[in-house]
């Protein structure tokens, strides 16, 4: 694989992981808690995350 593209690759799953985390302090933010939606969308946030970072690894 070319060196670039893979660089890029890890370069794009650290900065999901760092996404992820970041919606995680922003749902404790304002309430110093994660509410019953918050948990729903930090769910699908995760869920998306994991999709794509997966996607990222096979190629």
């Amino acid at each position: 694989m070319n060196t670039y593209i893979e660089i890029q690759i890890r370069n794009m799953i650290l900065y999901l992981n760092t996404f992820q985390r970041s919606c995680e302090l922003a749902a404790q933010k304002d309430d110093g808690k994660i509410d019953k939606t918050e948990q729903k969308q930090l769910a699908k946030i995760k869920a998306a995350v994991e999709r794509f970072q997966k996607d990222l690894e096979k190629i």
